[in-house]
């Protein structure tokens, strides 16, 4: 009897189909190895596709009793064995003993999702699942119909797409910069990443501030008469990682922040926490050992502000946003969230402006961290867990564009005047050591400064992506007027993968950052890799430390 329950779960654990069902699963569950050692981890890295039509299977699981079934079904105390173990191996007991659970609870699923699909399809026009995909300006600018390209103006010196929210940001470091240089007139191209059909087209000096909706930059380069220089301003976020710029400077920090009434005894969350609440699974603030109230969900009005709370923390979590949060203007989002004692309301730190009836929370990666709130350091070093760095990116041998860094790098004053947080290089003495460090060895470098530099790689692993690459440069700038100083590159790794693998991916960052600041002035005196939080055994803390720590005297 237990050898024919061991051939259905090699069956089940070889079906794709069930396999890419249950994809959402492995992560929210810890599912057995039966199921997990059949999935292709090479394509779920490197194939969108395969990805893309994982997910959408696993969303479609939306039913709490098929949740609560699946919660029965996967809480196995021991780790399943492999699809190859033995029939006297208990590591699979759970499954051995409740064949019929898993059959119906597979069965179940498959009902489920195969009702919905006949549903979208039987429906014309049937809501699709909410979605809130990285929006690349980049690769989607379209014009307006009533927008006009002064297109037989041979004086254009510069271009500059932004978002329609930066747009006055942008003219103003323009107008201050151009004013100074006696420049000709410059072309900066507001754009609307969210869906709205027309934004008002506006003018700052001799700035001619044209806003454009979708299309391709290539489309647009041949409205403008002279191929000026094209640049790119705002969130990295929004930035592809196969974009054609080369060139990424730091120029300020915006964060998402949350804040609750005065009433919640509520100080921190997390980010799993965060994504809880935002995706509905929690509904009462006693889930988190909070007062006994109704979850009540909140928001900014401006059009990224959701978007963003999706991109940086639902979703990287496996979450939906729960559909119609209400959105207030600013000053009506303190007035709600203060007068109402359940309610945690998300914001942009620039727009922001607090008062006494309202909280502003720490945050933390994850639960046992201590929460921190944001500022000039805690964005700098990356402790704020959902900083939004915003960044010039600019073509590679850019005169224009590097002159206008050095005119923001040099007076800051233009983005402190929008509530930004302005660039730093924070170094203090907080350690992440490598288990392998002897105690002479942290005692030695105890007094020693260390900045903490969060290093993300891009899908192909082999270089970081344009927001790692525009902190770098801000280090590069930093390095080059300090006094010579002797550094350690500490890398740190969790994924998927054996532990050996993440030791070395956390070694490789480190090496590669020091590759790439090839600074001159320092000497590079060792690298180390820590133990990696999460690997194929461990699935806590993943995503969550992939960073660099950079000792320095």
């Amino acid at each position: 009897m237990p050898a024919k329950q061991n051939n259905n779960e090699n069956r089940l654990a070889n079906n794709p189909d069930w396999i890419e069902l249950l994809w959402k699963l492995r992560y929210k569950l810890e599912q057995s190895d039966c199921i997990k050692q059949s999935i292709d981890h090479k394509r779920l890295i490197d194939d969108d596709m395969y990805r893309a039509k994982c997910y959408a299977l696993a969303d479609m699981l939306t039913d709490p009793s098929i949740a609560r079934l699946l919660d029965q079904l996967w809480s196995i105390e021991s780790r399943a064995a492999s699809t190859k173990a033995s029939p006297n191996d208990n590591r699979c007991s759970f499954l051995r003993k409740n064949p019929r659970m898993l059959l119906a609870g597979l069965l179940s699923i498959l009902s489920l999702t195969t009702a919905i699909c006949w549903a979208l399809v039987a429906t014309p026009g049937a809501p699709q699942p909410s979605q809130s995909t990285s929006y690349h300006p980049l690769k989607d600018i379209q014009f307006s119909e009533k927008t006009q390209l002064p297109v037989d103006n041979p004086s254009l010196d510069f271009a500059l797409i932004t978002h329609n929210h930066l747009g006055l940001f942008a003219s103003r470091l323009f107008e201050n910069y151009y004013k100074a240089q006696g420049a000709n007139d410059v072309l900066t191209i507001a754009m609307n990443g969210f869906g709205h059909e027309q934004v008002q087209a506006s003018t700052a000096g001799n700035v001619k501030a044209t806003h454009l909706l979708r299309e391709p930059v290539a489309e647009l380069k041949k409205h403008m008469l002279g191929q000026p220089e094209m640049g790119y301003i705002g969130l990295a976020h929004h930035i592809p990682q196969d974009n054609p710029y080369q060139v990424a400077a730091l120029i300020g920090y915006d964060a998402l922040v949350f804040i609750t009434s005065a009433q919640n005894p509520i100080q921190q969350l997390s980010l799993e926490q965060l994504t809880l609440l935002f995706s509905g699974y929690y509904q009462n603030w006693q889930s988190i050992g909070s007062f006994h109230q109704p979850v009540t969900l909140v928001a900014s009005s401006r059009e990224d502000t959701l978007p963003l709370l999706n991109q940086q923390v639902i979703r990287p979590n496996y979450y939906w946003l729960k559909e119609d949060i209400p959105q207030f203007s600013n000053r009506k989002l303190i007035e709600y969230v203060s007068t109402t004692p359940g309610a945690i309301g998300v914001a942009l730190a620039s727009e922001l402006k607090l008062d006494a009836n309202v909280n502003l929370l720490k945050i933390s990666y994850f639960s046992e961290q201590p929460g921190v709130k944001p500022d000039i350091n805690t964005l700098g070093d990356d402790s704020y867990p959902i900083s939004l760095p915003i960044v010039l990116a600019l073509p590679s041998e850019s005169y224009q564009g590097e002159q206008l860094f050095d005119h923001i790098n040099a007076t800051k004053t233009d983005v402190e005047a929008q509530h930004f947080f302005p660039p730093t290089i924070t170094f203090n003495s907080d350690y992440t050591f490598p288990r392998t460090v002897p105690n002479h060895f942290r005692q030695r470098v105890q007094k020693h400064k260390k900045l903490n530099l969060r290093v993300s790689l891009t899908n192909a692993k082999r270089k970081p992506d344009v927001i790692s690459i525009a902190k770098l440069n801000a280090l590069k700038n930093y390095l080059e007027n300090e006094e010579t100083r002797n550094t350690i590159f500490v890398g740190h790794s969790d994924a998927h993968g054996t532990f050996d693998e993440q030791y070395y991916w956390g070694m490789y960052r480190a090496r590669l950052l020091a590759e790439l600041l090839d600074d001159q002035y320092s000497k590079t005196l060792s690298f180390a890799s820590t133990a990696p939080l999460a690997t194929n055994e461990k699935g806590y803390g993943r995503r969550l430390n992939r960073r660099v720590e950079i000792w320095a005297w």
